[in-house]
C-alpha cells in the first residue's frame, strides 16, 4: 500500500479540519471560570447572617451562570492611579448632545429643579459624563462584580493579582495589594448585601442587571446602597427604574440636595455635594464646567448657519481600559474609595 499516496490524499483535509478547529475557538473563547462552592460557602454564610434567606442566596450564588470577573479586581484595586481626562464633555459635539436632550426632557428638568433646587443643566451635565444619558454600555453583571470582589479579597488570592498587576504598575507593594482588595471586598460585601436585598424585594433577575466594573448601574450610575437610600420614582408608576430618564433625574437631584445642593449655598458647599457623588477634583471641575457652558449656551442667541459637525468625543483615559466610551463608570470607581 502506497502510504505516501495516502498522506497527500488526507493532508488537505487534516488541513481544513485544523482551520476549522482553530475558528471555531476563536469565535467561542474560554469561559471565564466559575465559582466553586467552597469558595461561595462562606460568603452565603455570612450573607445569612445578615439577614438574607439561604434559599434565596442559593438560587443566586449557586447558578451556573455566576463566573468570576479577574479584572475587576485589579480595576478596583488600582482605580486611585487612573488619570482621567474630562475634556472631551466640553468638545462642540457632547454639549450639543447635551443641550438636544435638555430640549427634550425641558419640562421634566423644570419640574425636577423646581422640586429639588438643583439647576436642571448640572443635572444635565452630570448624566452626560456619567453614561451620555444612558447610551454608554455597560460591560459588567453587577452580581458578578461585587462577588469577585468578596471572594477574591481572600489572603491566598494577592499572590496571584500581584503578579498580574506588577508588570503594569511597577512601583505596587504587595502590601498595598493586600490592604486595597482587603477594603474593597469588605466594602463589596456591604453593595452585594444591599443588591441581594434590593432584587429579593423587587424581584429582579440579577443576571440582566448590567453595570461599572465598580457595580454601578443606571443612568446615574447608583451604587445598590445609594439606590436604597436616594433612588425616586420620579415618573410615579409606583416602581424606581434608574433607567428611566424621571426616576433617574429625580433620583440624582435628591442626591446632590441631601449632599448639601441648597438654593443659596456657598460655591464651595455645592462643590462638596458633587464631590460626594463622585470623589475627584477632577469630575467636580467637569461638571461645573460643563453646567456653565450650557448656562452660556441658553443666553447665546442662536446662530443663523449650523456649523459643521465636529467630531464625537474620544473615550476618557480612563477608569476602564476596555471600554469604548468617555467615563462610563468612573464615578462608581472613585465614589467607592
Amino acid at each position: 500500500m502506497d502510504f505516501r499516496w495516502r498522506y497527500t490524499r488526507c493532508l488537505p483535509l487534516c488541513l481544513l479540519l485544523l482551520l476549522a478547529t482553530v475558528s471555531l475557538s476563536l469565535a467561542h473563547p474560554p469561559q471565564r471560570k466559575p465559582f466553586s462552592e467552597r469558595e461561595l460557602q462562606p460568603l452565603l454564610e455570612a450573607l445569612e447572617h445578615d439577614g438574607l434567606p439561604r434559599e434565596y442566596l442559593e438560587q443566586v450564588l449557586f447558578d451556573p451562570r455566576l463566573r468570576r470577573l479577574n479584572k475587576v479586581i485589579g480595576l478596583n484595586a488600582m482605580n486611585a492611579e487612573f488619570t482621567r481626562d474630562y475634556s472631551d464633555f466640553l468638545a462642540p459635539y457632547a454639549l450639543r448632545k447635551a443641550r438636544r436632550f435638555g430640549r427634550r426632557y425641558r419640562t421634566l428638568l423644570r419640574n425636577v429643579e423646581h422640586v429639588h433646587g438643583v439647576p436642571k443643566n448640572v443635572l444635565v451635565a452630570l448624566l452626560l459624563v456619567e453614561t451620555q444619558f444612558g447610551k454608554a454600555k455597560l460591560r459588567y453583571r453587577v452580581l458578578e462584580v461585587y462577588t469577585s470582589l468578596v471572594v477574591d479579597s481572600a489572603p491566598e488570592a494577592v499572590d496571584r493579582y500581584y503578579e498580574r498587576l506588577k508588570p503594569k504598575y511597577p512601583q505596587l507593594e504587595r502590601d498595598f495589594l493586600e490592604r486595597r482588595m482587603e477594603e474593597k471586598g469588605e466594602w463589596a460585601f456591604r453593595e452585594l448585601s444591599a443588591l441581594l436585598t434590593i432584587g429579593r424585594e423587587q424581584g429582579w433577575d440579577l443576571y440582566t442587571l448590567m453595570g461599572s466594573y465598580a457595580g454601578a448601574f443606571g443612568i446615574p450610575q447608583f451604587l445598590p446602597s445609594s439606590y436604597q437610600l436616594w433612588a425616586v420614582d420620579g415618573n410615579k408608576d409606583s416602581k424606581i427604574n434608574l433607567d428611566d430618564i424621571a426616576d433617574a433625574l429625580h433620583s440624582v437631584a435628591t442626591y446632590l440636595k441631601e449632599h448639601g445642593w441648597i438654593e443659596g449655598a456657598a460655591p464651595e458647599q455645592r462643590r462638596e455635594a458633587v464631590w460626594e457623588y463622585n470623589h475627584s477634583s477632577d469630575y467636580v471641575d467637569a461638571i461645573f464646567a460643563i453646567y456653565r457652558a450650557l448656562d452660556r449656551g441658553a443666553h447665546k442667541r442662536k446662530p443663523a448657519a449650523a456649523k459643521k459637525r465636529s467630531a464625537p468625543p474620544k473615550p476618557a483615559a480612563q477608569t476602564d481600559p476596555a471600554r469604548p466610551t468617555p467615563k462610563m463608570d468612573s464615578k462608581a470607581g472613585e465614589h467607592s474609595g
